[in-house]
């Protein structure tokens, strides 16, 4: 049997408006999520802001079955890097999954050397 491994999750939440009418943005405390696979992701190299060394790097993580709290926008840290949730992805309900299959979310991350 495949088993995942154990990553935290910080979820996005939205507060108040700050003094220009802005909705603030803030993160929930860490929360660890066990059984996770974590899929090997594409590195690439980015060239764009003035910043020649940065580096792209994303990957995919699988969920466990069951799995219910909203992941959009939420932070994953793993093995020493954070990965910002891409889009918005939408849980789906137990009954149209099939036994032991986790629900698949990507996730991206920008690290820059310099």
């Amino acid at each position: 049997m495949i088993r995942g491994e154990t990553v935290t999750v910080r979820f996005l939440v939205l507060g108040s408006l700050d003094a220009y009418g802005n909705e603030t943005v803030t993160y929930s405390a860490p929360a660890q999520v066990d059984d996770v696979l974590v899929g090997k992701g594409q590195t690439v190299d980015v060239i764009r802001d003035g910043q020649p060394f940065a580096i792209q790097c994303d990957k995919s993580f699988c969920f466990p079955r069951g799995w219910s709290q909203d992941l959009r926008g939420a932070i994953i840290e793993w093995a020493g890097e954070t990965y910002e949730i891409v889009g918005s992805p939408m849980r789906i309900t137990d009954a149209n999954i099939p036994p032991l299959v986790r629900w698949n979310v990507k996730a991206g991350a920008v690290r820059r050397d310099g």
